[in-house]
């Protein structure tokens, strides 16, 4: 009996050798402070090719509404609006800040017993304030799982995967508060010490330490923040 069952679990995996899946993500974000009352668009566009067909357990607009529902459990306060896929092109709102996401990958292949999945997409973000503001930067992740419960399995490391991919993409919007970029929200923004320059300075070079800026990235900023008129 043993044997039997050991013989169906090669066969299966023989089966299921070099195929790739596509689950629906499940993640859990933790809740942060900032962009409240910031009016933000956000706009997807699936990019994704693949030489051989993948098996669809999990449809774009299920990835894509995971992503935002991600976003919303991140930054409750944050006023979000999905915008179709035909927009990804048009000219940015200068009246809210706008995010863009091309989707590059996102599978979990099966492999000598182990899924692998990445999750890839190029990310634009839009600040508008006295002049346009661009952040861009390719997000990855990558996920592994030994297939001991099959399916389940491939869903562990798909989640993973998505979940590394989009803690770097709220490190990119903790990258837009740091950089205190004036974005525009449906209130007035009252003046305070957090907008002194010796803040946004202090703010800068902690970015600097922690190597999210390069040296060159840091003196620019540095030079726009003391050229400004009080």
């Amino acid at each position: 009996m043993k044997n039997l069952l050991l013989l169906f679990i090669y066969a299966f995996s023989f089966c299921l050798n070099g195929q790739s899946f596509i689950f629906c993500p499940r993640i859990e974000t933790e809740e942060k402070s900032g962009f409240e009352k910031v009016k933000v668009s956000i706009v997807f566009l699936d990019s994704r090719s693949y030489n051989k067909k993948p098996k669809d357990k999990c449809s774009k607009l299920d990835i894509i509404d995971e992503f935002t529902q991600c976003i919303r459990r991140t930054y409750p306060e944050m006023q979000l609006t999905v915008l179709q896929e035909s927009d990804f092109y048009k000219e940015p709102s200068k009246e809210n800040m706008t995010i863009k996401v091309k989707l590059k990958k996102y599978d979990a292949t099966f492999s000598a017993g182990i899924y692998n999945s990445t999750t890839q997409y190029e990310v634009q973000i839009y600040a508008f304030a006295e002049k346009d503001s661009l952040i861009e930067q390719t997000v990855e992740g990558k996920g592994k799982a030994f297939n001991t419960f099959g399916y389940s399995s491939g869903k562990s490391a798909s989640n993973k995967s998505f979940k590394e991919a989009f803690d770097k993409f709220i490190a990119l919007l903790e990258n837009v508060q740091a950089l205190n970029l004036k974005l525009k929200s449906s209130e007035p923004i009252k003046a305070n010490s957090l907008n002194s320059k010796a803040h946004r300075l202090r703010e800068l070079k902690k970015l600097l330490d922690e190597k999210i800026l390069t040296q060159e990235e840091f003196d620019l900023e540095k030079r726009k923040i003391l050229e400004e008129k009080e």
